[in-house]
């Protein structure tokens, strides 16, 4: 879409450099209403790479045992910290 967007509006009748103005406020509202979202991903990309990294470091090492330790005594903490919480979520 965002290589035909200028040629569609061309034949609304604009002119070539005013097409190309013309098909950058939607573009600019996708990214306004995506950021949100982008950062989620971002999130759940870095966790989801930390798992993979957990998981290779486990079996290349043969320490599946310590992983599991050090991840259970991250997830305790993080919930230790949502447990001790005052605001609601």
């Amino acid at each position: 879409m965002d290589s035909f967007e200028p040629t569609i509006v061309a034949g609304l009748g604009y002119a070539n450099n005013r097409a190309q103005l013309m098909s950058v406020p939607p573009f600019a509202t996708a990214f306004v209403c995506a950021w949100p979202k982008t950062i989620v991903f971002v999130v759940l990309f870095s966790l989801r790479l930390g798992s993979m990294i957990s998981a290779f470091m486990s079996d290349h090492y043969h320490c599946r045992g310590w992983t599991t330790i050090f991840f259970s005594i991250l997830e305790i903490i993080g919930f230790s910290m949502f447990y001790g919480s005052l605001s609601p979520i």
